[in-house]
């Protein structure tokens, strides 16, 4: 393996290429206790438009364990179905200039990760850029690996 150059994208003096797993920074507290270790940059999200938040999405099924995975049996696909739990654009384009503080003050690059759900898709996708962006953010990732959603019944499916 080569030496790291700090540069990753348009992004430069970036002090390793190793970021936090997505899903675990969604607030500011998460973002000060990332920024205390090795990352080289904070990836933030994945936020969607709206709020989601894990009872709506998962429905309680007591002692069983719940299955946080969509498995396709005639592709043989199976997909993350954790649902992206977040606050929604809304309330978190407010929340990304303090996370932004945090991350600088610790050399820090802070991505925001975005998600779209549903079948408007590049719409959602344009739009989460533009205000994740707006609210400062220095780099957007856009999830595109997270394609399901649950019907009413509370079973996970493919939304395209």
């Amino acid at each position: 393996m080569t030496e790291f150059n700090g540069k990753i994208g348009h992004l430069e003096d970036i002090e390793s290429p190793w970021s936090n797993a997505g899903g675990v920074v969604k607030t500011y507290d998460d973002t000060l206790a990332i920024a205390k270790t090795g990352v080289g940059y904070i990836k933030a999200g994945s936020y969607t438009i709206d709020r989601r938040t894990y009872d709506r999405l998962i429905p309680d099924i007591g002692d069983q364990a719940i299955k946080a995975y969509y498995h396709d049996p005639e592709t043989g696909l199976t997909y993350n179905g954790v649902q992206m739990t977040n606050e929604g654009i809304d309330v978190v384009e407010k929340q990304i200039p303090e996370m932004l503080k945090i991350a600088h003050s610790h050399k820090k690059a802070l991505i925001v990760n975005v998600a779209s759900v549903g079948d408007d898709y590049i719409k959602q996708a344009v739009e989460l850029s533009r205000r994740a962006y707006a609210a400062g953010a220095d780099a957007v990732l856009v999830n595109a690996g997270c394609n399901h959603t649950t019907n009413e019944e509370g079973v996970q499916q493919e939304s395209y």
